[in-house]
């Protein structure tokens, strides 16, 4: 038997004999439109007349690996290229927080669409991306691999510039002293803010020295309802050393496994401490 296949130059392209009764084309055009035919002759090279043709589309090929290309409080942009898919081809994107996709919030299908916007997203939470492709005839194809991110955390009211710890990693640091490095020594145009989003222990002593608040105010706190604990390491003097003026620290613990002499340690001026607990169990020995 031989079989052609055209999608709109020679009926012989393509065209092959095999004693089967099947034949599979390769190297076609994602998402065309593809017109067959086939005849068959016998051991003496006879033919017959051709089938009357008949037509099929290719499937979309699948979407170009997406990207996360913004991220914010409650919003995500999904990018991707569309992989050699002629003009028209429609894509739909889906994003969840569920790893399984269950259930996905969807944005398309639209012809040529190659980024997707979603709002209304929760923040600090882990969002998965994948894209997927039709033909004309409304055939999906495979989605792509999935891809994730993170929302930004809501940091709270009055930050000009804030930074987050957690202890595993979904923060901007794993230490509070490593958030209070990145406080810069030039003077602060608003207030710096450094919120705590787990209540992890913190083994480290914790020192707010060399900053210039120029008028405003560095805070640190825990946030979310959570309620970290600072237990600084033997040697340390504190579990808070505040050596800047306007310095807030609330609804963070010091409670210490080690002999220390203070709780907080604080030798400047507008020092703000509310909602913590320094627990001593007879290990602070100063007044704190």
């Amino acid at each position: 038997y031989v079989m052609g296949g055209v999608n709109g130059g020679a009926v012989t392209a393509n065209e092959q004999y095999d004693p089967g009764v099947a034949q599979q084309f390769t190297g076609l055009t994602p998402n065309t439109l593809y017109s067959f035919r086939a005849k068959a002759r016998n051991l003496h090279g006879i033919e017959t007349a051709e089938t009357a043709a008949f037509s099929t589309y290719t499937l979309a090929a699948v979407p170009g690996a997406p990207t996360f290309v913004s991220v914010g409080t409650g919003t995500l942009t999904l990018q991707w290229t569309v992989n050699g898919n002629p003009g028209g081809t429609e894509f739909q994107a889906e994003v969840s927080s569920a790893a399984a996709f269950s259930p996905p919030l969807v944005a398309g299908w639209m012809a040529d669409m190659t980024s997707a916007i979603f709002g209304g997203l929760a923040s600090g939470t882990t969002w998965y991306g994948r894209v997927r492709s039709r033909n004309a005839v409304g055939v999906p194809g495979d989605y792509t691999p999935p891809v994730s991110t993170r929302t930004a955390y809501a940091a709270p009211a009055g930050c000009a510039a804030t930074r987050f710890v957690t202890k595993d990693g979904n923060g901007d640091c794993t230490r509070l002293q490593t958030c209070v490095d990145l406080i810069p020594s030039t003077p602060l145009t608003g207030d710096f803010c450094i919120v705590v989003l787990d209540s992890a222990v913190y083994s480290e002593q914790v020192t707010v020295a060399g900053k210039n608040p120029n008028g405003f105010r560095i805070r640190i706190l825990g946030a979310g309802g959570a309620r970290p604990t600072v237990n600084p390491p033997s040697g340390s003097s504190a579990g808070f050393r505040v050596l800047t003026a306007s310095v807030s620290v609330a609804d963070i613990n010091v409670v210490t496994t080690n002999t220390v002499t203070y709780g907080v340690l604080a030798s400047s001026a507008s020092v703000s401490l509310s909602s913590m607990i320094v627990d001593n169990g007879g290990r602070i020995n100063g007044a704190g």
